[in-house]
């Protein structure tokens, strides 16, 4: 907020006025009048453009980003399961000329596509950040050990939390159904790790202190920056993805994908490693992030977390780290699939309105197919006084389609006649008749 200007509280102007009055000195009462006018107009102005008063304080008004409602489109248009969706949005502005971040959120069927989304952009602050998800999940965030808002950093400079594992610092998401993992899921983020002079976890669900055990962690070895998983209900079975190296002080781009018996880790895009991999058994306990294990602890950064109830393809990874949250890839999508797209402009202070649209994933259409075709004289002797008869049949994969059978006739190779015929479908039609007079010896 923007100090302006301190309000008058002397009361002698009021005196002086008075005493003008009484004297009857025309000159020092117009000069107070136009002087109350002045800031009369002052004030109003300020208060036009977005400037108002707080206790006795003259404070901006931060406008919302504003935008109108997104489109989604096929990458044809035709919305097809052979094309990829995406959300465009629409006339987005913002009234301080901040820069605006759009925040993505999905919805597949009716349900919650991405089950958790945690983009940590402002007005995230040391004790609260904002979960966009359509489970609206609630967060807490402990007293003290609070990890530090950095409203500039992140993978993308729009915000991230920082995490000092010295201090032990996390907070949770609270329990939810939709956070117990289908054996088929995803979880991605972004990371930026720093020296860990343990192993550390940086995402679980359920904490060795309380005795539960895990449903599902991940987090780095120490001595060499790696990932690793729970492999069984109790977390003696920690296995590391040896083949995946994480890199120090540099932000990278992770998803870890269940398939049932798997987990297969995803590094900038690329699937880099995989381990045999069994989801613990589900308990009602938070969802943690940078901590998980008993006193052990993330230290570095984390932004945009993701959680997936489905096993996304590597083309969806991919897609995601490529080109942003925005994007779904067709193998991501089935026949009758209706998905619907949320957008929410964000300036780094306060999110403007939350718009969507929806779009339905159709079949592919299947090409028609012409069948005994065939010609004949109206009387069946192929002599001149007889019209002609072209017959048809159309036959299709595709049900409920309507048909058109184009048509030319050539007379000894030139056109002489073309036009269409519509049909339906199965049934032989006769599609046109020439008359005798088109025909000669």
């Amino acid at each position: 907020m923007l100090l302006l200007a301190k309000r008058m509280r002397d009361t002698s102007s009021l005196k002086w006025f008075k005493d003008a009055l009484k004297g009857n000195d025309k000159v020092k009462v117009s000069l107070f009048v136009f002087g109350v006018f002045l800031i009369s107009l002052i004030f109003y102005l300020m208060i036009f453009t977005g400037y108002t008063t707080l206790d006795d304080e003259i404070v901006g008004i931060l406008a919302a980003p504003t935008q109108t409602v997104p489109i989604l489109n096929s990458t044809f248009g035709t919305n097809l399961t052979t094309e990829n969706i995406t959300v465009y949005n629409q006339s987005t502005a913002d009234g301080d000329g901040n820069l605006i971040k759009n925040i993505y959120s999905w919805d597949k069927n009716g349900q919650a596509f991405d089950v958790l989304n945690l983009p940590f952009e402002g007005p995230s602050n040391n004790s609260m950040t904002y979960e966009y998800s359509s489970s609206a999940h609630s967060l807490y965030f402990p007293v003290t050990n609070r990890p530090t808002w950095n409203a500039t950093g992140g993978w993308d400079g729009y915000g991230c939390y920082d995490f000092n594992a010295s201090s032990q610092q996390y907070f949770n998401v609270s329990d939810s159904n939709d956070l117990d993992l289908l054996s088929t899921s995803t979880v991605v983020f972004w990371i930026k790790p720093l020296n860990n002079s343990a192993v550390s976890g940086i995402i679980g669900k359920g904490r060795a202190t309380t005795g539960i055990t895990h449903h599902y962690l991940f987090g780095l070895n120490a001595t060499m920056p790696r990932a690793y998983g729970v492999a069984s209900p109790g977390y003696s079975d920690l296995q590391e993805f040896t083949n995946a190296q994480v890199l120090l002080s540099t932000w990278q781009h992770i998803a870890i994908r269940f398939n049932g018996s798997k987990a297969y880790l995803f590094q900038n895009g690329t699937n880099t490693d995989s381990i045999d991999y069994l989801l613990g058994g589900k308990n009602d306990e938070p969802l943690v992030i940078g901590g998980g294990l008993s006193g052990i602890y993330f230290n570095g950064s984390l932004d945009d977390i993701t959680i997936y109830r489905a096993a996304l393809s590597d083309e969806q990874i991919s897609s995601f780290y490529n080109f942003g949250m925005h994007r779904i890839h067709n193998a991501s999508t089935e026949v009758a699939d209706v998905f619907r797209a949320y957008v929410i402009p964000n300036d780094g202070s306060e999110d403007g309105s939350n718009l969507s649209s929806a779009i339905t994933i159709l079949a592919p259409n299947n090409l028609p197919t012409i069948f005994n075709t065939h010609i004949n004289s109206s009387a069946g002797n192929n002599r001149t006084g007889e019209g002609l008869r072209c017959y048809a049949n159309v036959s299709d994969e595709d049900v409920g389609d309507l048909f058109t059978v184009n048509y030319t006739w050539y007379k000894n190779g030139v056109i002489n006649n073309s036009g269409a015929k519509g049909v339906l479908l199965g049934i032989e039609t006769r599609i046109n008749v020439l008359t005798a007079s088109f025909t000669t010896k």
